[in-house]
């Protein structure tokens, strides 16, 4: 027997077999298609009403990540402090002239006009019926978490994903509740979180007597379509799939807007007498959506439509535009001093979430321009940089130092470091320091015979309105994230936490 690691994956099935830690490595071809058997056969009777348009189900392991319970405390202390520190920032965002934020980190204008108009209506009302509330509804947001290759895992938050709100939580939480067949629970696994209790979190961020919109167009949904499916079953009323052009606006002098906004769902949804429009016809009221749209999106909608769909979207606005930026984790490490003179966080806990957060470089700011400065005396410095796209995702337009040549890599430092600059009509970048990864040993599914490769992972969390921190999906990384599509060789897992002082199986030696 071997002690076990902070981090590794597992075989579930074989660890009760055993009643000990049993490293994915050591699970015969036959164990692994058994259990890829059980894990589809769990999930696709849930995937196909939700008509999912992305075969993820395929994606998931047969295996699972554990980790142990003092690295699950330590992954859950950082979201918590990120989350404060965000929560602070975003409350400050217009007020704080000193900080000044958003010339640091400029939004296009139909960006900031609406973030600075529910601003404003946050701070004119008050009591429990005060309609947007940052501190207490921000909604939903999941972070991508690298692990860093020192004596021991090392946490890194490289990014906040945030415009897709259910993003990740049924894929784990689905995956988790199949491989718990396996019956390691019997021995002391434990998974971090509970897929009913989550079903019930997501369910009370809405009223559930009335309907939920689902707006998106670009993005087909793959989580938001499984809660649609959980939704209408636990209340019998209908997540409505729509775009933005089928919006539309009518006067409303109860509405802190002057507007209602209404759907015309063309005959289809969910309609009452409550809620269909004055004017007859298919147009039902929106009063509760999530938005699952590009930034860019965005611009297609007038912006009285927009602040009316701001103020009954489960993601508050301000998550989506600063949180889904690249350029607020930037922002999150330059103010932790401010926020430790302020008594936000603690020195120690100031120190927790510096240590936890990937440096990241914004456009325009004197860390950047410091290191146009080094790259030019040391051509090697770029090699400890990577250049992201800030509002994209899935790690498009990631491009790393070491593959850029020296000429053009001064020529983007030099743009990048003249201003700060708007994200789209910008083109804007940040820099983030490439973070060493700690590669592990993992056993993909999709192959012929199963065989041991090294990969590095990819964690990450979500946070309900401040309150709920949930485990997400777990997937492999080469130079850059693996990919989940038909083609890709990606794979998806859930965590589960270990059982202390357990044996671990060794590692090299296979069950026969």
């Amino acid at each position: 027997m071997t002690e076990a690691p902070s981090i590794q994956q597992v075989s579930l099935s074989l660890s009760a077999e055993r009643n000990a830690i049993a490293p994915a490595t050591c699970a015969n071809n036959s164990r692994l298609e058994r259990d890829l058997k059980a894990v589809r056969e769990h999930v696709e009777p849930l995937f196909a009403p939700a008509k999912i348009p992305i075969p993820l189900h395929d994606r998931m392991s047969p295996f699972n990540i554990c980790i142990n319970r003092q690295f699950a405390q330590s992954l859950d202390s950082i979201h918590r402090l990120l989350d404060r520190a965000l929560v602070d920032i975003v409350e400050r965002w217009f007020t704080d002239v000193e900080a000044n934020f958003p010339s640091r980190m400029p939004l296009e204008s139909h960006e900031e006009e609406v973030i600075k108009w529910i601003s404003g209506q946050e701070q004119s009302q008050s009591g429990p019926r005060k309609m947007l509330d940052f501190r207490k509804r921000s909604g939903m947001w999941r972070t991508d978490i690298l692990f860093e290759d020192r004596n021991t895992e090392a946490a890194k938050i490289c990014e906040i994903n945030a415009r897709i709100p259910f993003n990740g939580f049924y894929i784990a939480g689905l995956h988790c509740e199949a491989t718990q067949k396996f019956g390691a629970s019997r021995i002391g696994f434990k998974a971090p979180n509970d897929i009913k209790d989550t079903k019930e979190t997501l369910f009370d961020c809405y009223d559930r007597s009335k309907p939920v919109f689902h707006v998106h167009k670009k993005w087909p949904g793959v989580d938001s379509r499984l809660f649609g499916h959980e939704y209408k079953n636990a209340t019998g009323l209908d997540v409505v799939q729509i775009e933005p052009s089928q919006l539309q606006l009518e006067e409303d002098g109860s509405s802190p807007t002057g507007w209602s906004l209404y759907a015309d769902v063309g005959g289809s949804g969910s309609g009452n007498g409550n809620n269909i429009s004055s004017t007859g016809g298919s147009l039902l009221k929106v009063e509760q959506c999530a938005v699952e749209l590009f930034q860019e999106e965005f611009s297609d909608i007038n912006s009285t439509a927009l602040k009316q769909l701001a103020t009954c979207s489960v993601n508050d606005f301000r998550t989506i535009f600063l949180l889904h930026d690249k350029r607020i984790l930037g922002i999150v490490r330059d103010e932790i001093p401010n926020l430790v003179r302020r008594n936000v966080l603690l020195s120690q806990e100031g120190e927790i979430l510096r240590d936890g957060i990937a440096e990241t470089l914004i456009p325009g700011s004197n860390a950047l321009k410091q290191l146009l400065e080094d790259t030019k005396q040391d051509p090697l410095a770029k090699n400890e940089w990577i250049v992201k796209p800030v509002r994209d995702a899935s790690c498009n337009g990631i491009r790393l130092g070491v593959d850029i040549e020296q000429d053009e890599w001064l020529s983007l430092l030099e743009r990048l470091s003249s201003r700060a600059l708007y994200p789209a009509s910008d083109d804007a970048y940040v820099v983030q320091r490439l973070v060493v990864h700690k590669k592990y040993d993992i056993v993909r599914h999709d192959v012929s015979v199963a065989k041991t490769e090294q990969f590095h992972l990819i964690g990450s969390c979500h946070m309900i309105n401040s309150q709920s921190l949930v485990f997400g999906p777990w997937r492999i990384g080469d130079k850059v994230h693996v990919g989940l599509g038909p083609d890709a060789r990606g794979i998806v897992m859930s965590c589960v936490v270990r059982p202390e002082d357990m044996e671990q199986l060794d590692p090299r030696k296979k069950e026969e």
